[in-house]
Parts: structure tokens; sequence; C-alpha cells
């Protein structure tokens, strides 16, 4: 069954568990949903030996510690919520009261401007994701078509336009990622991790606490790389791709990259 977790009428967290005959117990952990997840669907270069999974993608892992935290969703303030599972006839629902920590010396002031500043970054970890993902599902055409384009214009053009692409995947996450642990250790993070490594520090070791001055600082640097980015991306698609998908096309229908 799936149990939706509502504030306020509003969906914040789905929380999935077993459908076994007799009782089935569901566990909230008191986040809302965690960031989305890229999947990658091309090879780190000159690492052919690297494999794909069944569906055809990779997961981008993150080996770091550090950076594992970020990757769930952002703590609740406390307050009352509401549980709610859709039946075929209706639904149940069960009011939630989460108490605040007695022993804390965090506001709920304070822990409501933690939860904002980590929805905040959950919300530039999901852009970085949706570009990931994207420019993955354009460099795997890409990939697939250039041994099979031999015009002597076209080929050239192809090949800029997919290290156009692949530029702009390296400012998002190490695409010489293969998935094995020393990969922590060859090269240096992208953004995609940098926003995992800050979204944990302040999830994982926040406590009740607001936001520090220089985590704000740092994200804001880390917003600019995000737009940077995604003006990259957007420029991309609308100036690069569509003079070289228009000449694909030209050649076979199945080749046009949109």
């Amino acid at each position: 069954p799936e149990i939706k977790i509502l504030q306020n009428g509003q969906e914040i967290r789905t929380v999935r568990g077993t459908n076994k005959p007799g009782v089935n117990r569901v566990w909230w952990d008191l986040r809302h949903d965690s960031p989305a997840r890229p999947k990658l669907r091309t090879l780190p270069p000159g690492k052919s030996w690297v494999t794909f999974g069944k569906d055809s993608t990779r997961t981008l892992l993150v080996w770091d510690i550090d950076i594992n935290q970020g990757l769930l969703g952002p703590r609740v303030t406390p307050g009352t919520f509401t549980a709610r599972v859709d039946l075929d006839d209706g639904n149940l629902t069960q009011s939630i009261e989460i108490l605040k920590d007695p022993n804390s010396a965090g506001t709920l002031a304070d822990i409501a401007a933690q939860e904002k500043f980590s929805l905040e970054l959950r919300a530039a970890q999901n852009q970085a994701v949706q570009l990931i993902d994207d420019l993955e599902k354009k460099r795997a055409k890409m990939g697939r078509l250039l041994p099979q384009v031999s015009d002597k214009k076209l080929k050239p053009a192809l090949e800029k336009l997919d290290e156009a692409a692949t530029q702009i995947s390296a400012q998002l996450y190490d695409i010489h990622l293969t998935g094995a642990r020393e990969d922590a250790f060859r090269n240096p993070i992208k953004l995609y991790s940098r926003l995992g490594a800050l979204a944990s520090d302040i999830g994982a070791n926040g406590v009740d606490f607001p936001p520090t001055n220089q985590q704000r600082e740092v994200f804001g640097v880390l917003q600019e790389q995000l737009a940077k980015a995604q003006r990259e991306y957007d420029a991309f698609v609308k100036d690069a791709m569509p003079g070289v998908s228009k000449a694909l096309r030209r050649k076979d229908k199945e080749w046009a990259l949109e």
C-alpha cells in the first residue's frame, strides 16, 4: 500500500509498504521526499569495459560517506501531519503530531529555517538531476549515431555537438565515474555531489539549528554554477542542436535528436 503524508492538505511524502496477507507495517522517517537520482546512459571516456544494467542505464554512485545523507529528504518541522491511505471506496486518515525534542536548544523557528533551506537545496538537486538525465539521453543517442554517420560534413558537426553536451555534463557530475570505490579519489566531485554534500552537512549535522552564513554562502555559489549550466544547456538545445538534428533527419527520420 501507499501511505501519503500530508501537511496543511499538501502531500509531502509517499511511503510505500508491502502488500502481503496479514499486518503490514510502514515506516515514515519524518522527512520529505528524497531528491531525484540521476541515471547514466553513457560510458566514461576511454572505459568501454563499464557495463549497463538491464534497462541500459547505470547508477551515478556517490561513494563519499559525507554525501550520502544528502540524498535523503529534508526533515520536517514539528507540527501536525496527516497519514492517508487511498482505497477503492474512499480513504483512511490518521492525524500525526510530531513533537520537538525538549532537550534541543533549537527553536521551532530555527528548525523551520533549516527545513526551508533544505527544500531549496532539494529543488537545486532535482534541477541538476533533470539536466543530467536530459543530457544523458541526448549523448547516448549521439553515441549510437556517430558510428553510422559517414557524411564528411555531418559527422564532424555531430562530433562537435557531442563534445559540447559532454562539456556541460562534466560541470554537473564526474563523467569519469566507473562505479568503483576508487572513483572517489581520482577526480574532484562536481556540482551534483557538491549539492549533496551541502545537503548532508545541514541535514545530518545541523541538529535543530538554522543554516549558517557559510552554508548559505556556499549554496549561493553552487546556485550560480547551476544557473550557468542551465543557461549553457538551454543554448545548446535552442541554438546548437536543431541544425544538426535537422540534417540528421534528412538522412534518416529515426536519427533526429529531439
